[in-house]
């Protein structure tokens, strides 16, 4: 069993913003959020994912500066004034939220890749974790791949991070 950790963004420009609220009435950290209450996703893994392999979920530590970027835009559009209250809400979440390990999941089909170029897979056992695991506390161990939504972990660094996150002795 392998491990991952899927880093995800914010909409850093009105159009995106758009994008989202027209086609999910949220962001990346909306649909993991829902998908975490149903216990499966769909979700951008590594191309040579297997199923059972290990997958937590980062937004972003520049999360928070892309999704400011798109409010500004919103508030100085401001024509439409669903964006620019779904922009203040998503705001407040990618606060909280960026730069933390918020979730993790076990791969359940074999990965395809999507038009958009990413590979793909449905995730289960979606969990979203009691407490987010900020950066500092594993980037001693893991450095973040920053020219990839992918980091591939070890198997010590898989190990570590479960412990951080207190996943079942299971895994």
């Amino acid at each position: 069993m392998a491990g991952i950790i899927t880093n995800f963004q914010a909409p850093d420009t009105l159009k995106e913003l758009k994008w989202f609220y027209d086609n999910y009435e949220g962001t990346d950290l909306d649909r993991l959020f829902e998908g975490a209450k149903k216990h499966r996703i769909f979700w951008t893994v590594a191309k040579n994912s297997k199923i059972g392999d290990v997958v937590f979920f980062f937004c972003g530590a520049t999360a928070i500066n892309k999704l400011n970027k798109a409010y500004a835009e919103a508030r100085k559009d401001a024509e439409d004034f669903k964006i620019v209250e779904f922009a203040e809400k998503e705001k407040e979440l990618y606060e909280k939220f960026s730069g933390n390990i918020l979730a993790w999941g076990h791969v359940a089909s074999d990965a395809d890749e999507g038009s958009d170029g990413r590979w793909n897979a449905e995730i289960e056992i979606v969990e979203a974790l009691q407490h987010p695991i900020p950066y500092a506390a594993f980037k001693p161990f893991v450095k973040i791949n920053t020219y990839s939504a992918i980091t591939y972990l070890n198997d010590e660094q898989l190990d570590k991070l479960e412990k951080l996150a207190g996943l079942p002795q299971f895994l």
